[in-house]
């Protein structure tokens, strides 16, 4: 659901539905049938977000997810093109004592969000970086894995 939230900030208030599955192969002959994404809703009005948008961008660049920025992917900056938001939350255990849930919601590419992930850590470290490392690391295998969503700027062309 938190997934949903960020891809809806990222869609100016678009709210996609979740989706599994793309198609169906026949096995028997080889031909795939496309199953349609579900149309998205918008919830809010897009002028909502041309605030939280930079907003989220800049949690990543120089607030609590600049670990966004300690990327090993040479060619391909996450703190450029991925907008996210931490949080922590405390609860209270059986035991009477306390600990954190902390977590990070973001999206990417900022220039066309494609993708959107919600990492929680339960009664985990006490800050929310933590999640954002692990974020990280999925953006991380996400631009190796769809380079045609992530496009680097030799896969772009020449800027004119």
């Amino acid at each position: 659901q938190m997934a949903t939230v960020a891809m809806t900030v990222g869609n100016f208030g678009l709210r996609p539905a979740p989706h599994l599955v793309k198609g169906i192969e026949n096995r028997g002959d080889g031909t795939i049938r496309d199953l349609p994404y579900p149309e998205k809703k918008q919830v809010f009005p897009a002028h909502i977000f041309t605030e939280l948008f930079p907003m989220m961008q800049h949690v990543v660049q120089i607030g609590s997810g600049v670990r966004m920025a300690r990327s090993t992917i040479p060619y391909y900056s996450l703190k450029d093109h991925v907008a996210g938001k931490t949080g922590t939350a405390e609860v209270e255990n059986p035991d009477g004592s306390k600990s954190n849930v902390i977590w990070f919601l973001s999206f990417a590419p900022v220039e066309k969000p494609q993708m959107a992930l919600a990492i929680v850590i339960e009664r985990g470290p006490i800050i929310s970086g933590e999640a954002v490392e692990v974020a990280r690391g999925i953006w991380e295998k996400a631009v190796l894995l769809y380079p045609e969503i992530f496009k680097t700027i030799e896969t772009m062309g020449p800027k004119k």
